[in-house]
């Protein structure tokens, strides 16, 4: 497979798109993989539209895979005092307790507020960032109450706070494991209903290291599901950073989640986090797909903004194999619309490129441009020395004291 080659779009297939004359009409358009979501189904409710997906490739002879995308861990609150349909509404200062259980905080006048799984408090610390509801609202702790398990929190902005919301803290690598039971419950009646076959896609969620992918793949291994390829979703700081390299080395695909990556990072982060993801994947001939909002617009327009246009070009121009809808196909009114206009950025991308390569933009021009693809080398090589001959030397001298530690 050649490496940052466009190849399509990843299409999440819900209410709007799963009727088969507009399913077609997507793969038509360019359609490559359809992404099956594990959090509002399970394989009983899919079994038909993989029927319809499994009739399309014969009837328009082209290959569909299809992507079984796991739940994963959920972590979220209970109910807000005052009941189901209660809303706590929260402004900058306001102050919460945070426990694993409701019978180990002592009645008072601030909210109680109880999550599970009860282990993703262990280690929180005072200091430690607290994000609900997919960050829209933060907190910090201002207090340990009691070790691992009752914390004060203090809200950093205001906000409006339901029951079952979801809780994120950033930063930090959480005690779970990506595969859950109910995972491997998905996995199981995804089998024992026929529905997978060798080349289509898993996609396991919350990936913080390696280990995550090897515990799937073992798995999938004692199933006889040998020949099924598997997707880390990148959602973490350190699935992202430090770890990312041996994740991505023992996968068949990335997924850059940037929704949640940047609620467990920042906004300010998350652009040169999923830059450097796609590099290192093509670097290894790993496909990425570029996931998250790319046209969310288009769920109720027929055109994206230009920003989202610029966005899906910018990710095929950085190298990204594929661009993913999410509620763009699922609800939205202009499910091949959508997928017309990404392959259309993707086209306008890709003779960018071509352009540029064939202008000679790109290559090296100056001083500057030639000692930094000497240090690359130098460092590709694990050799930690350059040596620059000039006339004079000033110039060789400014150039590796300016370039030497940049990357």
């Amino acid at each position: 497979m050649k490496r940052g080659r466009f190849k399509g779009v990843v299409c999440t297939l819900g209410p709007s798109s799963l009727d088969l004359v507009v399913m077609e009409a997507m793969v038509l358009a360019g359609m490559t993989i359809a992404r099956l979501n594990f959090s509002h189904d399970r394989a009983g409710g899919y079994e038909k539209h993989v029927r319809n997906i499994r009739f399309l490739e014969v009837k328009l002879r082209r290959r569909i895979y299809i992507l079984f995308d796991l739940c994963g861990p959920k972590i979220r609150i209970g109910n807000v005092p005052g009941g189901l349909d209660a809303v706590l509404e929260l402004v900058q200062g306001s102050r919460v307790v945070l426990c694993t259980k409701m019978k180990e905080c002592e009645p008072g006048e601030l909210p109680l507020l109880e999550v599970s799984p009860p282990e993703v408090l262990r280690g929180l610390g005072k200091g430690n960032k607290v994000s609900m509801d997919d960050g829209k609202i933060e907190f910090f702790v201002v207090e340990v109450i009691k070790e691992d398990s009752v914390f004060l929190l203090e809200a950093t902005c205001k906000g409006s706070l339901k029951r079952r919301k979801g809780v994120s803290f950033p930063g930090r690598i959480l005690p779970l494991t990506s595969l859950t039971d109910g995972d491997r419950r998905d996995i199981r009646e995804i089998k024992e209903c026929g529905l997978l076959r060798d080349g289509d896609y898993i996609a396991i969620s919350f990936v913080q290291s390696a280990d995550d992918m090897i515990e799937l793949r073992l798995f999938l291994d004692q199933l006889g599901l040998k020949g099924v390829r598997i997707i880390p979703k990148i959602e973490t700081r350190a699935g992202a950073t430090k770890n990312f390299l041996a994740i991505a080395k023992l996968s068949d695909m990335v997924m850059a989640a940037r929704g949640d990556l940047a609620v467990e990072t920042s906004d300010e982060d998350t652009p040169a986090m999923v830059k450097r993801m796609i590099r290192i994947c093509n670097r290894l001939g790993v496909p990425i797909i570029y996931a998250t909002q790319v046209m969310s617009s288009m769920v109720g327009c027929p055109k994206p903004t230009r920003a989202e246009a610029s966005d899906a070009f910018n990710a095929v121009l950085d190298g990204a194999d594929f661009v993913m809808t999410s509620e763009e196909t699922t609800v939205g009114e202009y499910p091949i619309e959508v997928v017309k206009k990404i392959m259309a950025v993707a086209k306008a991308a890709i003779a960018y490129r071509r352009q540029e390569k064939k202008a000679g933009r790109g290559a090296v021009q100056t001083p500057y441009d030639l000692i930094n693809v000497a240090r690359r080398i130098a460092i590709a090589v694990f050799q930690a020395t350059l040596l620059a001959y000039e006339g004079k030397g000033r110039k060789a001298k400014e150039v590796l004291e300016k370039w030497w530690f940049t990357s």
